[in-house]
């Protein structure tokens, strides 16, 4: 006999663990991550969302240049150097400076894997040092596409131990969850006070096979529908 899944039977079906707190452990759809780093007041943040970002280092150095851009950057692969002159007065160039000189000079090339701007929440904008050595950026995560739960549905939640002998490894197989089920609602439906009127569900006795070791049992599910829409007739 061919298996049956319990998606063939409820093509929502899903199986999902809680946490210790309660909350679902389902998958949620995000998206990519920009991998980045910081230097002193920069923030140099990777163009493109996704792990690969986090392959790209960034440098920052001073060669004694006197003369042209406060900085020139230099890409190979992806290994960013940022070259920083002083400024004439021989001081140090502002964070503001570099990240200006970066998008008014800078060649596509290298903004097509990074961009410079002012760390959030700096009120200034001074540059200590212009040495810092090769940092790898960090934090890029790729997106996930995929996701447990259908955005804006409504879901039934039942607990696997409200299944009647449902094992975790038989999970997968439909026709024990549909019997667990079954068998449940049975032994519950003989228990209620007030019974259905509309819905009924019976069983009937187990029947012993000796020669195939097995048991025989059947379920009776009666119905009283409405007439517009086939529908369970309220009580």
């Amino acid at each position: 006999m061919a298996n049956i899944t319990p998606q063939q039977l409820f093509p929502s079906a899903k199986f999902i663990t809680t946490k210790a707190n309660g909350d679902l452990k389902e998958v949620h759809p995000i998206d990519a991550v920009k991998a980045s780093h910081v230097v002193e007041s920069l923030f140099i943040e990777a163009t493109n969302g996704g792990v690969a970002g986090n392959s790209i280092t960034f440098e920052v150095l001073d060669s004694g240049r006197t003369t042209g851009n406060i900085a020139n950057f230099a890409v190979t692969g992806t290994d960013i150097v940022a070259d920083v002159r002083l400024n004439a007065n021989s001081s140090i160039p502002s964070s503001s400076q570099i990240a200006t000189s970066f998008k008014r000079n800078e060649s596509q090339d290298v903004k097509d894997l990074i961009s410079i701007t002012i760390l959030g929440g700096q009120t200034s904008t001074i540059m200590t040092s212009l040495s810092h050595a090769q940092t790898s950026l960090t934090g890029g995560e790729d997106a996930i596409t995929n996701q447990d739960l259908d955005g804006s549905s409504n879901y039934l939640l039942i607990k696997t131990d409200d299944i009647s002998d449902l094992e975790v490894s038989e999970e997968n197989d439909g026709r024990k969850l549909i019997y667990g089920l079954i068998d449940k609602a049975s032994s519950n439906f003989a228990n209620l006070n007030d019974q259905s009127s509309n819905l009924k569900i019976s069983t009937s006795n187990p029947v012993f096979n000796s020669a195939s070791n097995t048991i025989f049992k059947s379920y009776l599910t009666e119905c009283t529908l409405s007439f517009n829409g086939l529908d369970l007739k309220d009580e």
